[in-house]
């Protein structure tokens, strides 16, 4: 399951809703089903046009471990994707 939503800090528990910080405007993110996290992987780093809304809103799954932020200006830039586990605190 895929959700898009910003946030200031992720845990496994719970999920807080915040706007985006700074040049952040994409979360995406991503089960412990490595296939998935293959497709998606694969579809951000090519030159798709990348937007807020581009994957339906879907419910956080407890077992999500991947995490996926792209920055404004660069979404079709995988050297500016930033990857993190539940419980780390999201900067940038």
């Amino acid at each position: 399951m895929i959700l898009i939503f910003g946030s200031s800090k992720i845990s496994a528990q719970k999920v807080y809703y915040t706007k985006f910080k700074n040049d952040a405007d994409l979360v995406i993110y991503i089960t412990k089903d490595k296939s998935k996290a293959d497709l998606i992987v694969k579809k951000v780093s090519h030159n798709d046009e990348v937007k807020p809304g581009f994957w339906k809103e879907a419910k956080l799954e407890a077992d999500a471990e991947l995490i996926v932020f792209i920055s404004k200006q660069n979404t079709t830039d995988i050297k500016k994707v930033y990857f993190t586990k539940f419980g780390d605190e999201v900067k940038f």
